[in-house]
């Protein structure tokens, strides 16, 4: 709630010079883009539920509840590029989806009586994720070389 809080003043805070303000809490609003600033809260909100995923009793489902939460937290980072560099957007990217497969292949080694039904869990997973690899890059190729077209035609 104190987050939310603190999102929902920074604009007039900022916009009055509050300096003290902005160096008390540059730790919630200093790495990501004006923008989104909501997106701290998207961080704190998926590192709370991963804390909170261990209580969960059956190791299927909280592999599942993992996937989920990285899988929008990835979906999310790709839709608004939250952070100010464009290199921490990528890299932020790349660790979840390397958590993802992590997550994933580790339902391999589950002891559990639906073994075949966790095993054809995982194999889909590991199968989308392999193969987004080789779509994201042709789809960045194909963003670079499709023709460009410009909104105007004139300068006026």
């Amino acid at each position: 709630a104190a987050v939310v809080h603190l999102m929902r003043i920074f604009p007039q805070r900022i916009s009055a010079g509050d300096v003290q303000f902005l160096n008390t809490y540059s730790f919630l609003f200093s790495r990501i883009k004006p923008e989104t600033r909501w997106f701290t809260l998207v961080f704190l909100l998926r590192n709370l539920f991963v804390a909170l995923v261990p209580s969960i009793p059956n190791a299927i489902s909280q592999i599942i509840v993992i996937q989920c939460l990285f899988a929008v937290s990835v979906g999310l980072t790709l839709c608004f590029k939250p952070w100010r560099l464009p290199a921490s957007n990528a890299l932020e990217v790349f660790s979840q989806v390397c958590i993802l497969a992590l997550v994933s292949f580790s339902a391999f080694f589950i002891r559990e009586t639906e073994v075949q039904n966790v095993a054809e869990l995982a194999l889909v997973v590991v199968v989308v994720c392999l193969a987004a690899f080789p779509a994201g890059g042709l789809f960045m190729i194909w963003r670079r070389v499709r023709p460009r077209h410009k909104p105007y035609l004139w300068f006026l």
